[in-house]
C-alpha cells in the first residue's frame, strides 16, 4: 500500500486522548466519611466485569475511528511494486497553455496560477513521486516520468502558444500513456488536468465515463472580447474609383469595461471607425459597414481588426475582395435586339455587351462569358445553338430568357428542357399590376435607393402562362400571383425566364425605375467572382469548380501572401472531389488565419485568392459551469485552484482520491456510530 499523504499520519497522535479518557476519565472521586480509614483500606471493592469490558470495547472503537480517519486523509491506494520497479506513485498532468491562459486572475496570469497550483502538487507529493506533463506545444516533452525538480524545470519552459488540444485529444494521449505502463502500474497513476475549461475547447461530444481525472480549474476575474466573425461586400465586386462599402458583423462575449471605447480599422486605405460603447448596446452581436473608395491598383486583400486589449490574437479579420473586372453579357438574337436592354449596358462601364446572331450560325465560345441573353427566334437556327446553351449552363452558366414580340403576338420561349413548343402556350391579357417588390429586396440588394410606392409599380398588360415548379424561385410576380420574374436552377446554372417581351406594347417596366435595377442584379449575380472569403477552420470546407484545365487535387498548394500579394510560404490543403467539384478544407493546425492563392499545379493563370480565419467560437472565453463539468466529466475529482488556496472546494476539504479511502471513511463513520450505540446503552 502507497500513501500519497505520508505527513497525514501524524494525525496519530490523537490516539492519546481515548488512552487518557480510558486510564484516567472514568476514576470516580467521592467524599466518604469514616470513623477509620484502616478499615476502609483494608476493604476490596471488586470491579464488575461487565463495566470493564465495557470500557475497552469503548477504547477500541474510538482508537479505530481515529486510525480509520487519518488514514483516510493520508490517501492510502493498493500498490503493485513489482510492477512499477520501485517507484512511487505517479501524476499524469496536462497544463492547457492555449491564448485564453493569458488572461487575468485574481491573483495574476491564468497560466502562472495553473503552474503554481502544479508547484503546490510537487512539494505535497512523496519524495519518489513521478511526473509527466502534456501541453499544446508541437514540439515534444520528455517522454519519461520525471522528478519533482526535474519536472519543475520544465514547467518554468512553457508558455502560451497559439495551438489548441481538444479534451478528447487530451483523453486519448491519457489514456495512451496508461496504457504503456500495464495493467501493474495503471494504480499508481493519477491524471490531472489544469485549464479554464472554455466551453468550446475541453467539453467532450458525449460524456467520458470510466475516465477518472483531478480537474483543477483556474478562473478569469473578468474577461470581456470582441471579434469579427463574417464581413461581406454590398455589391458582388469592388469598383475602383467609386464607393464601396463593407459589411462586418461583430461578436461579443464577457462583460465589456464601461470606459473602453471599441475601434475597428480597415487596414488597407488607413481608415478607422469607432463603434458604440459596448455597454449601451448590450447586444451579443453588431453590424457595421466601412465605405472606402479604392484605387486602380489595389490587391482587394483587406485586414480588419479591433483594438480589443484583453484578448489579441484572434482580433484581426482577413477579407479576399473579388475586385473589378469587365462583366461580359453576350446578347443571341435572330434579328434586332431588344433596344431598352441594350440601353442598360451603355448606362455603365462595368459591362460589355456583345450582340450574336444565330441565324444558321454555331453559338461562338462561351467560357469567357458571365451572361447570357437570349431572344426566342424561329425554329431555323435553333437546335444547334440551344444544346451549346443547355450544356454551358448545366456547368454553371447563367441564361437569361426574353420572349419575343412579333407582330403582336408573343413569340416562343425555349421550354426547360430547352425544346421549342410545338404550340404557343396560353398567353393571358388583361391589365395585371407588378407587386412584391419588398419580396425581392434580396434579389435586387442595394440596388435600388427608395422602394416604389405600390400604385406606381409598372402595368402588364399581358403575360404567358409559366407556373413555378419545386426548387424555383419567383423573384417578381404580378398581383394576381403568377411569376413575372421567374429562376430555375438548372445543374450548376441558372435560368431567370420572363413572363412578358420587353416592350412597351406588353409592359410598362421599360419606361419604370425597376428596369435598370433589376438588369444590373442579373448581370452582378452572374459575375464567376476570381476571390472568396470565408470563416473557415475545423472541419467546414469550402465548395469550388473543378476547371478540366486544373492539374490533379493531389498537386494542388496554398501559398501564403501578405496584403500585397507577395509569397510568404506554401501549404498543402486537404481536398476531396465529389461530382466534378472540388471540397476544400484547411488544416488550422498548419495553415494559420491569412491571406492565400490556390496553385492548382502547373495551369495558368494560378488559382483565385481567398482569406482564412478561424471560427469565430474560439473567441468564447466562458469557463465550462460545475453543472457542464459534472456532465461531461462524471467520474472525475473537481477542485477551484489558485496558489495552492482553495476557492471552490466542491468535494469538501479533501478529495476521495480512491476507493480504498472512500472505505475507511465509511469505516470511520461506523465506528463512531457503534459508539454512541455503546453509550446510549449504557446510560439506559
Amino acid at each position: 500500500m502507497v500513501l500519497g499523504q505520508p505527513s497525514a499520519l501524524w494525525g496519530l497522535t490523537l490516539c492519546l486522548v481515548p488512552l487518557y479518557i480510558h486510564f484516567f476519565g472514568f476514576r470516580l472521586r467521592q467524599k466518604a466519611w469514616f470513623t477509620r480509614l484502616d478499615w476502609l483500606l483494608q476493604q476490596q471493592i471488586p470491579v464488575r466485569r461487565r463495566e470493564r469490558l465495557w470500557k475497552i470495547l469503548l477504547l477500541i472503537l474510538r482508537l479505530l475511528a481515529i486510525l480509520a480517519m487519518v488514514l483516510a486523509f493520508a490517501e492510502p491506494r493498493w500498490g503493485d511494486t513489482a510492477g512499477s520497479s520501485g517507484s512511487g506513485p505517479r501524476h499524469l498532468i496536462y497544463l492547457d497553455n492555449s491564448p485564453s491562459m493569458q488572461m487575468e486572475g485574481d491573483e495574476g496570469l491564468l497560466l502562472e496560477l495553473a503552474k503554481q497550483s502544479i508547484r503546490n502538487l510537487l512539494e505535497k507529493s512523496p519524495k519518489d513521486a513521478q511526473f509527466a506533463l502534456i501541453t499544446n506545444e508541437r514540439a515534444p516533452l520528455p517522454s519519461g516520468w520525471l522528478p519533482a525538480h526535474r519536472m519543475a524545470e520544465w514547467l518554468d519552459r512553457v508558455q502560451v502558444v497559439e495551438q489548441r488540444r481538444s479534451a478528447s485529444a487530451v483523453r486519448d494521449q491519457f489514456l495512451r500513456r496508461i496504457e504503456q505502463e500495464g495493467t501493474a502500474g495503471m494504480s499508481q497513476i493519477q491524471t490531472w488536468i489544469f485549464s479554464d475549461f472554455q466551453k468550446n475547447q475541453m467539453s467532450f461530444p458525449e460524456p467520458a465515463s470510466g475516465f477518472k481525472v483531478h480537474l483543477r480549474p483556474v478562473l478569469h476575474r473578468s474577461f470581456f472580447n470582441a471579434v469579427i466573425d463574417s464581413a461581406w461586400l454590398i455589391e458582388s465586386t469592388v469598383r475602383p474609383g467609386m464607393r464601396n462599402r463593407l459589411v462586418f458583423r461583430t461578436r461579443f462575449f464577457g462583460e465589456w469595461p464601461s470606459g473602453l471605447l471599441l475601434q475597428a480599422e480597415l487596414r488597407w486605405l488607413n481608415q478607422r471607425k469607432s463603434l458604440m460603447s459596448l455597454r449601451d448596446e448590450g447586444r451579443a452581436l453588431r453590424l457595421d459597414t466601412f465605405d472606402f473608395v479604392p484605387g486602380p491598383a489595389e490587391a482587394g486583400l483587406v485586414t480588419l481588426s479591433l483594438n480589443d486589449p484583453g484578448y489579441p490574437l484572434d482580433n484581426t479579420f482577413f477579407v479576399s475582395l473579388p475586385m473589378h473586372r469587365t462583366i461580359r453579357v453576350l446578347h443571341l438574337v435572330n434579328g434586332k435586339p431588344n433596344p431598352f436592354v441594350q440601353s442598360v449596358w451603355a448606362t455603365d462601364t462595368l459591362v460589355r455587351s456583345e450582340v450574336f446572331n444565330v441565324m444558321n450560325k454555331p453559338v461562338p465560345n462561351l467560357d469567357s462569358v458571365d451572361l447570357l441573353v437570349v431572344e426566342a427566334w424561329p425554329e431555323e437556327g435553333q437546335s444547334l445553338a440551344l444544346a451549346q446553351i443547355k450544356e454551358w449552363v448545366g456547368k454553371g452558366g447563367t441564361v437569361v430568357l426574353l420572349p419575343a414580340s412579333v407582330a403582336g403576338k408573343m413569340g416562343p420561349l425555349p421550354s426547360r428542357n430547352w425544346e421549342m413548343p410545338v404550340t404557343e402556350s396560353s398567353v393571358i391579357k388583361g391589365s395585371f399590376r407588378v407587386q412584391g417588390v419588398e419580396a425581392s429586396a434580396d434579389f435586387l440588394g442595394q440596388a435600388l435607393t427608395r422602394r416604389p410606392r405600390p400604385e406606381t409599380l409598372p402595368i402588364v398588360r399581358g403575360y404567358r402562362v409559366e407556373k413555378p415548379q419545386a426548387g424555383d424561385r419567383v423573384l417578381m410576380a404580378l398581383n394576381n400571383g403568377d411569376p413575372l420574374l421567374l429562376q430555375v436552377n438548372e445543374g450548376e446554372g441558372i435560368q431567370y425566364r420572363f413572363s412578358i417581351p420587353l416592350t412597351d406594347e406588353w409592359s410598362d417596366l421599360v419606361r419604370h425605375d425597376l428596369f435598370v435595377p433589376i438588369w444590373y442584379r442579373l448581370a452582378m449575380a452572374s459575375l464567376k467572382a476570381p476571390s472568396y472569403t470565408g470563416t473557415l477552420g475545423g472541419d467546414r470546407e469550402w465548395v469550388l469548380p473543378l476547371p478540366a484545365s486544373w492539374g490533379d487535387p493531389g498537386e494542388w498548394k496554398w501559398r501564403a501572401l501578405d496584403s500585397s500579394g507577395s509569397e510568404q510560404g506554401t501549404w498543402r490543403p486537404l481536398v476531396r472531389v465529389v461530382n466534378g467539384r472540388c471540397l476544400l478544407r484547411p488544416s488550422m493546425e498548419q495553415a494559420r488565419p491569412g491571406f492565400y492563392r490556390l496553385d492548382p499545379g502547373s495551369v495558368e493563370p494560378a488559382g483565385p485568392c481567398f482569406a482564412l480565419n478561424r471560427e469565430p467560437l474560439e473567441s468564447d472565453l466562458r469557463g465550462m459551469s460545475e453543472d457542464e463539468l459534472q456532465r461531461f466529466y462524471p467520474d472525475a475529482y473537481r477542485r477551484t485552484d489558485a496558489l495552492g488556496k482553495a476557492w471552490n472546494s466542491w468535494n469538501g476539504p479533501f478529495a476521495a482520491e480512491s476507493s480504498l479511502t472512500r472505505w475507511l471513511i465509511g469505516a470511520c463513520l461506523v465506528f463512531l456510530g457503534l459508539e454512541a450505540a455503546l453509550l446510549a446503552w449504557r446510560k439506559a
